[in-house]
């Protein structure tokens, strides 16, 4: 004769949804279940999980502080990726040269820390890769006026 009892169920303590207890299960909790269900502890990791560009920027800054000896405490959730570049208003996207997305410090000799990072475009971080604010001024003062049709501005 077969067992037609149900299974015993719990509720997710995140989705609020009745499901099998093995589920639940956990051999490290004291009850021996935790309170998630896998569905939304999977969910919750996948979307914790640093993207692969983002992995990719934070080995590569790793690196380079270390050659540099510059200061690296940032991690995953320090980094902003936006869609577009806030410098060139272009959009990132991975695999292509001038697209793609590229870790920036704000104040270089400050390092790889919170609040002195962002995500750029490549195009943009090669342009100011040495330049002062005041050089990347005058060169966009200088090309805008050849543009409108004027002598470019002459510094003394």
């Amino acid at each position: 004769m077969k067992n037609t009892a149900p299974a015993p169920q719990r509720r997710c303590s995140t989705c609020g949804e009745w499901k099998p207890e093995l589920e639940f299960a956990d051999k490290s909790h004291p009850s021996g279940f935790r309170g998630r269900c896998g569905e939304c502890i999977r969910l919750e990791r996948r979307a914790t999980r640093p993207t692969p560009a983002v992995s990719r920027m934070l080995s590569a800054a790793r690196s380079r502080a270390k050659s540099r000896g510059l200061p690296f405490t940032i991690e995953a959730g320090d980094i902003s990726m936006p869609e577009t570049c806030p410098v060139l208003h272009i959009p990132l996207a991975t695999g292509e040269r001038d697209n793609a997305p590229s870790l920036d410090r704000i104040v270089p000799r400050l390092g790889y820390v919170p609040g002195n990072v962002i995500v750029i475009s490549q195009r943009a971080n090669r342009i100011k890769n040495d330049a002062t604010p005041q050089e990347l001024y005058d060169i966009a003062e200088f090309f805008a006026a050849i543009e409108r049709g004027a002598p470019p501005p002459r510094r003394t």
